[in-house]
C-alpha cells in the first residue's frame, strides 16, 4: 500500500507540473520538450488519513516534498466539501503536524503527531504519467500517527496508518 502512495504522490506532482496547477515555484524543473532524462533527489512526508465527521467520510492528505512544495487536501462526503492549498512553510515540524484549509467558508485544521516508526524500507517503482516515465528509487520509513481533523466545532481522530517519510532519487524520462 505504501508503494501505491508513492505512485499517487509522484503522479500528482508530475501532472501538476505539466498542467500548471499551483505556482510556478512548485512546478517541476524539467523541460518537457527535451528528450533527455532528468534526475532529482526528493525527500518529504506523505500522510494519508481517513475518518468520519458527522456521519460523513473525511479524507485528509498532507504531502511535503523538498522539490515540489507542501500540499494539504481535505475532502468530505466524496467531494461534497473539498479544499486544498499549497504552502511554503513545513507542515510537519519536530513530529508535529499542523495545517489548515478554508472549507465551505470555515477554517478546517489537521493537526497531531507523526513520529518515525519501524525500519527503513527500500523502494523502487516505475510508472508512466503525463507523458513521462517516472522511476523512483530510495527509502521510506513508516510514521506512527495521532492526527485529528477539526471543523465547525467538531474534532475527529483520523486513521493515518499508511503514512511515511521518504527519500527518493527520481528520474523522469519523456515517453517517446
Amino acid at each position: 500500500m505504501r508503494n501505491q502512495l508513492i505512485t499517487g504522490v509522484l503522479a500528482v506532482v508530475a501532472t501538476s507540473s505539466l498542467i500548471g496547477l499551483g505556482s510556478t515555484a512548485r512546478a517541476a524543473t524539467t523541460d518537457h520538450t527535451s528528450t533527455d532524462s532528468t534526475t532529482t533527489h526528493e525527500k518529504g512526508v506523505a500522510i494519508s488519513c481517513g475518518g468520519e465527521w458527522r456521519g460523513k467520510h473525511v479524507y485528509a492528505e498532507v504531502y511535503e516534498n523538498s522539490l515540489h512544495g507542501n500540499h494539504v487536501q481535505v475532502v468530505i462526503d466524496d467531494g461534497a466539501y473539498a479544499a486544498e492549498r499549497w504552502q511554503d512553510a513545513s507542515i510537519v515540524t519536530h513530529d508535529q503536524v499542523r495545517t489548515r484549509v478554508r472549507l465551505d467558508g470555515s477554517r478546517a485544521v489537521v493537526k497531531g503527531l507523526a513520529r518515525l516508526d519501524g525500519t527503513r524500507k527500500h523502494v523502487h517503482e516505475v510508472l508512466e504519467d503525463a507523458g513521462q516515465t517516472i522511476e523512483s528509487t530510495g527509502t521510506q520509513r513508516g510514521l506512527d500517527t495521532n492526527v485529528a481533523f477539526h471543523w465547525k466545532d467538531r474534532a475527529v481522530k483520523l486513521d493515518c496508518s499508511e503514512s511515511f517519510r521518504y527519500r527518493l532519487t527520481v528520474t523522469r524520462t519523456p515517453v517517446e
